[in-house]
């Protein structure tokens, strides 16, 4: 499962040239959809413009030009079978409750601002969440990714909670969960984690 996802991440690089490309094509559309009164089209056009220059003057310059869309994501999830796919969970990092170890842990922290938030794909195989299969623990990679929303006043039809969140997720960094199987509190009593060590 994780394999597909990021086969699905590798293939998506994000040029400075399609950001130019998406950018002046707003700038032709966007008039054009203020002028005859498309309010739905001109807060899409704004939110599009928003994540494009996002991605142009900070998150590019940051490292990170590798996304994925919502769309490869669910595809990458139902490529697996259906039980598999039931295992895959995605949090907010103010959600996750697992170890991340400190190089990720100082990169999450380098970008997290840059972003409305911080998602976490995984599995959870402690048991604590969900049952998982004996070939489903094998899958110890958790994604993290930031997404973008654009906020707006406008009342649209179809456009939750007064915002829009962008297409797509950024790869921020991912990390093998050595510990995947503990739960919070068997980590807390059986490893010592100032020295990183198991405690004896």
């Amino acid at each position: 499962m994780f394999k597909d996802l990021k086969k699905a991440i590798n293939k998506r690089k994000v040029s400075d040239d399609e950001i130019d490309t998406v950018l002046d094509n707003i700038d032709h559309l966007l008039p054009q959809a203020e002028a005859i009164g498309q309010t739905a089209m001109t807060v899409q056009l704004k939110a599009q413009q928003s994540f494009a220059q996002r991605m142009k003057d900070d998150i590019v310059p940051a490292g990170l030009r590798t996304t994925i869309s919502y769309d490869q994501l669910d595809k990458a999830i139902h490529s697996a079978d259906d039980y598999e796919a039931e295992q895959l969970l995605m949090k907010t990092l103010a959600e996750y409750t697992r170890l991340i170890p400190d190089k990720n842990m100082a990169k999450i922290n380098d970008v997290k601002d840059l972003f409305d938030d911080i998602i976490i794909v995984y599995t959870d195989q402690s048991g604590t969440e969900r049952k998982v299969a004996d070939d489903i623990k094998k899958e110890k990679d958790p994604i993290a990714f930031g997404i973008m929303r654009y906020a707006h006043d406008e009342n649209i039809r179809g456009i939750r909670n007064g915002g829009i969140t962008s297409d797509d997720l950024v790869f921020i960094t991912d990390w093998v969960d050595e510990y995947s199987d503990l739960t919070l509190g068997k980590l807390l009593t059986e490893y010592d984690i100032k020295a990183n060590t198991w405690q004896e």
